[in-house]
């Protein structure tokens, strides 16, 4: 449970304060942008914590931080298909929520006041991915992404086992890179599978209209949401031998 951190140099988890390792600060910021060049600390990637919140801390042999699961995890990913309020106009605001690591769930957005939603209205409400801060009561915080896409592909190929090309269907993004760390949450009709890397991704095309939303990361897609009511899906690594 982190208590305190101070931004670059260390963080303090279960009452006891952690440094970074410095080939772990140096990978995560870099020379770019420095407001302190003596901490070599930028504004590129800040890690943060939620005091009172738990994380995962991997140390080196000498006790130093080589990794932390701070604001810049995946896991930190929501896609949410739909937004609508739990009848009458002072009901709680609801979202149809699509987690990274495969579930999924209705959840109450605590920050309701920042959406705008038209509950008579058949079209989804604010669909996409979101950064979110689950509250101590059970609510959710959600904040917008920078650097995401989204778009819509009536037929075909959206994946191909193997190739590093994703179709996105958005205007002037129409494909994307992905990697082998990028997390794909592929959701047919509610049956939700999530893959890691494209060597895992299998081949999925489009039989129905496709929602594909991306977020990126530098030149490469660090999440996929990919959602049809049908969807192919062949060529997963459980197929070959």
């Amino acid at each position: 449970t982190v208590s305190a951190y101070t931004v670059g140099t260390s963080v303090t988890a279960d009452g006891t304060r952690y440094y970074y390792n410095n080939t772990y600060t140096s990978a995560r910021w870099d020379d770019e942008d420095v407001d302190d060049e003596d901490s070599g600390v930028t504004t590129n990637d800040l890690v943060t914590y939620s005091l009172g919140n738990d994380y995962t801390l991997v140390l080196d042999g000498y006790g130093y931080v080589i990794y932390s699961d701070g604001t810049s995890s995946v896991n930190d990913y929501v896609y949410v298909a739909d937004m609508a309020h739990s009848g009458g106009v002072r009901g709680d605001l609801e979202a149809d929520a699509y987690f990274v690591d495969g579930t999924s769930t209705v959840i109450t957005i605590d920050n309701d006041d920042e959406f705008t939603v038209d509950d008579n209205s058949n079209d989804p409400q604010n669909p996409g991915w979101y950064l979110y801060d689950e509250k101590s009561n059970g609510d959710y915080e959600l904040n917008e992404v920078d650097d995401d896409y989204s778009g819509t592909i009536s037929s075909g190929t959206v994946t191909t086992n193997g190739s590093s090309t994703v179709y996105v269907g958005a205007t002037g993004h129409n494909t994307v890179r992905a990697n082998n760390s990028t997390i794909f949450v592929v959701n047919e009709d509610d049956d939700v599978t999530v893959y890691t890397g494209i060597r895992n991704v299998p081949d999925i095309s489009a039989n129905s209209t496709a929602t594909v939303a991306v977020v990126m990361d530098g030149s490469y897609a660090e999440v996929v949401y990919i959602g049809a009511d049908d969807l192919s899906i062949s060529g997963e690594s459980g197929d070959r031998v």
